[in-house]
């Protein structure tokens, strides 16, 4: 296993843990604790952390449709083809 506590002093690893915790991504408790520490000693990151939560919450108030990370495979929710032909036309 290799030795990760640099990542504590990494702003650049801290806000895509922090982009990644907010998107729905579950982070280990390694990234948790060191997200956490980073948090506590850099101001510059705590501050984006903060303004990328504001804005999460002011997209779920205005009704932003979560997107989900990964595409969705199930064929309930594949369109049917009169849909697909619809969609030809309107583009045209």
């Amino acid at each position: 296993m290799a030795f990760r506590l640099p990542k504590l002093f990494n702003c650049n690893a801290a806000m895509e843990m922090s982009s990644r915790r907010l998107s729905g991504d579950k982070l280990g408790w390694y990234d948790r604790l060191a997200l956490a520490f980073h948090l506590l000693i850099c101001g510059g990151c705590r501050f984006v952390d903060r303004q990328f939560a504001l804005i999460d919450r002011m997209a779920r108030r205005l009704g932003a449709p979560h997107v989900p990370r990964y595409p969705v495979s199930s064929s309930s929710e594949k369109l049917s083809e009169e849909a697909k032909d619809k969609l030809r036309e309107v583009i045209r």
